[in-house]
């Protein structure tokens, strides 16, 4: 028999200040797909042992338990920052995350900066339904996807979680929405993302897929109760696939001229030598950098200020080059709090990570191929990660 009450699904999230303990104040209603989310994983013992009797698994018996599943949905310019935050695990307090000042003399857009941690940032979720509530704790995202196609469709992201796993709280958190001020907002949509490649901007990427994976490890230690009480997370790793547009030869060309050019393998029959640095991946001329900007107004353009590499800012005034200019001045179509901007810099990306295909099964030519962020000795920085947003309040209760 059918239910008879409707069961409207939500789902919240807290940020924890000590792992796998639930903070106090409202859970932060965030958009996702629908599906069966986060869930609670049981192992168990099975005595197998014969006893003469025609049967197997004499008895079983649980033993440690933890937290895992996936949330996913459209990348939203407040909510959708919680995760990618949680996967770089910045350093800021948990209480500050996506509440930044104004930057840069404007005082209705805020900027955000993620920045890299020694472990997953961790976060209380809450799932809910008209039957039934559930409290997961201590639940640190492993990997973060975000994918985008330019011809249609919203940016989307995707995060795989594990941490402690679930309880049954005696209260429930209230779900929260941000400031009545920034509903409804617009979603980052795939035909509005541009992309620079070492510095110029190229309008040619179909199609990308951007993964932020960390490996984190959970072990259960003695007086723990049967739930994981020490993790252990390595840093983190970017890498991504891009689909391109093929035009001329020198568009897939670049991608693997390390490997020495067409004249010297054909002409003379050169092989390069290690000193040969010039055809070297681990050569800075040959690590390119790549800024992705997702934003929601078509006149944020890849180019406009500030670039990642500059200072934080928001900038508005009569400078049309800013970003602040073209969310909330009325000459570029006046703001109704619902717009935002997604930075995404890589200073040295590596191609060498899988091969180079050409596909021709359409009218157009398009080749795939998978790129690496990559530090280097030069640099501490493996890319920079900012968003910016209309959010004049900081969210309900959720410190």
């Amino acid at each position: 028999m059918a239910n008879t009450i409707r069961e409207q699904a939500q789902i919240g999230l807290v940020p924890e200040t000590t792992w796998g303990t639930a903070p106090s104040g409202n859970a932060l209603r965030i958009p996702v797909n629908p599906g069966a989310w986060l869930h609670d994983v049981v192992e168990s013992f099975d005595d197998d042992a014969v006893r003469n009797i025609l049967a197997r698994t004499f008895r079983r018996t649980p033993t440690v338990a933890h937290g895992e599943g996936s949330v996913g949905g459209p990348f939203y310019p407040i909510e959708g920052g919680y995760f990618l935050d949680g996967v770089l695990g910045g350093s800021q307090g948990a209480p500050t995350i996506l509440q930044k000042a104004a930057a840069g003399g404007a005082t209705t857009f805020y900027g955000h900066e993620f920045v890299i941690g020694q472990d997953a940032r961790s976060y209380a979720i809450q799932q809910s339904d008209s039957i039934l509530t559930e409290l997961l704790l201590g639940m640190m995202p492993v990997s973060y996807t975000l994918r985008w196609n330019a011809g249609e469709g919203a940016v989307e992201y995707e995060t795989e979680m594990m941490g402690k796993g679930r309880v049954w709280p005696t209260t429930s958190k209230t779900f929260a929405n941000h400031a009545a001020s920034v509903i409804p907002q617009r979603s980052l949509v795939g035909s509005m993302v541009m992309v620079a490649i070492a510095g110029a901007a190229v309008n040619k990427v179909l199609s990308m897929e951007m993964v932020f994976s960390r490996e984190v490890e959970m072990g259960y230690g003695a007086g723990n109760r049967r739930r994981p009480n020490i993790r252990r997370s390595s840093v983190p790793k970017i890498t991504f696939r891009a689909v391109v547009e093929l035009q001329t030869a020198a568009d897939i060309k670049k991608y693997s001229e390390s490997l020495g050019d067409n004249a010297d393998a054909q002409a003379s029959a050169v092989v390069h030598a290690d000193s040969d640095t010039d055809k070297d991946f681990g050569t800075a001329a040959n690590l390119e950098t790549w800024h992705v900007r997702i934003a929601t107004p078509r006149d944020v353009a890849v180019t406009d200020n500030p670039l990642p590499t500059a200072a934080m800012s928001v900038t508005t005034g009569t400078a049309t080059t800013h970003i602040g200019d073209k969310l909330s001045d009325a000459t570029n179509g006046a703001d109704t709090g619902d717009d935002g901007v997604l930075d995404i810099f890589l200073d040295k990306v590596s191609y060498a990570e899988a091969p180079i295909e050409i596909n021709r099964s359409e009218r157009t030519a398009t080749f795939e191929f998978h790129g690496e962020a990559l530090y280097d000795n030069t640099d501490s920085r493996i890319g920079v990660f900012r968003l910016y947003n209309k959010k004049t309040t900081v969210y309900t209760a959720i410190t």
